[in-house]
């Protein structure tokens, strides 16, 4: 990669030159190296003409949804405390990033060991405190350092206003929450937990509203939807937005990731459906509406 684009050479320490005190590179080190180039030469075989088809085919695009799928499956495995589990999913993230990496080398946009390179030059330039004579004793005056880095040492764009450091790309989910984290850090917050339960109490009327009111209460999907034109579908959509960004608040609130928990209660819904799934089939039941009551039951005793 030429010096122009790299952004480890913007005034950065190269980590092969550099006379900062780096940490010596132990068995340990050396192992995880040796073990990252079979990685990495693997990934070259299965791309190459006598490697794998599925492999061949595959571009940064079209791994990105794997990506974020192994991503949270690796977030599973550590919330269920399954060790073993954690380095497989941990493996399957590393040999996507390894594989993005080599289909941009093949085009001849950068090569993987440049990802390692700028990424160990980044982490000694943004920690001067550990690397240098900076002082930095606490994870606040870090993070102000590291900000400072970026725009000043860096040279990244100063964005002056303060949810322009939330990226875009983010899952919706997580950009509203570091949205509103970051807007709480400004002190732009409810005083209170009353204050976010009113709140949602005023969104979900909002979105009855739209949905039709009180009488739709009582109305199933099929004549929600009947009853719906264009402009009732946009608003119903907006408030449903607004809802959920309520409702993401008060997990922010209460300390709770909002990506998290949910991906921990998909997980429980999976796990009490197939226990429905499995009863009703025990007692030769189909499962359609008109089972509802047998279904609701088994839900509330799996719980």
């Amino acid at each position: 990669m030429d010096s122009d684009t790299n952004t480890a050479d913007s005034g950065a320490p190269d980590p092969r030159s550099s006379a900062s005190p780096l940490p010596s590179i132990d068995e340990s080190a050396r192992a995880a190296g040796d073990s990252f180039a079979l990685l990495a030469a693997i990934n070259t075989h299965l791309r190459s003409r006598d490697g794998c088809p599925w492999d061949r085919e595959q571009t940064p695009e079209s791994l990105r949804e794997h990506l974020i799928e192994e991503t949270y499956e690796c977030v599973d495995a550590i919330d269920s405390g399954d060790e073993p589990h954690v380095r497989e999913e941990l493996g399957d993230v590393m040999l996507l990033v390894a594989m993005i990496a080599r289909i941009y080398e093949e085009r001849g946009s950068f090569c993987v060991h440049d990802v390692v390179d700028e990424l160990n030059a980044k982490l000694i330039r943004r920690h001067p405190h550990v690397f240098g004579d900076s002082v930095a004793d606490s994870p606040d005056t870090v993070i102000a350092q590291w900000n400072d880095i970026k725009t000043r040492i860096e040279g990244k764009p100063d964005k002056s206003r303060s949810l322009d450091a939330v990226a875009r790309s983010l899952h919706p989910l997580d950009r509203a929450y570091k949205l509103q984290r970051a807007a709480a850090k400004l002190g732009f917050d409810w005083p209170t937990l009353a204050g976010v339960r009113e709140k949602i109490v005023e969104e979900l009327d909002e979105t009855i509203d739209a949905a039709g009111g009180a009488d739709a209460l009582g109305e199933s999907r099929d004549g929600l939807r009947r009853q719906q034109n264009n402009t009732s579908s946009q608003d119903i959509e907006e408030e449903i937005g607004d809802l959920l960004f309520s409702c993401v608040n008060l997990a922010r609130y209460l300390g709770v990731n909002p990506a998290v928990a949910l991906n921990a209660a998909n997980q429980k819904f999976v796990g009490r459906f197939a226990v429905v799934e499995d009863r009703m089939t025990e007692l030769g039941q189909p499962m359609r509406p008109e089972t509802l009551a047998a279904m609701d039951a088994i839900w509330n005793s799996a719980k």
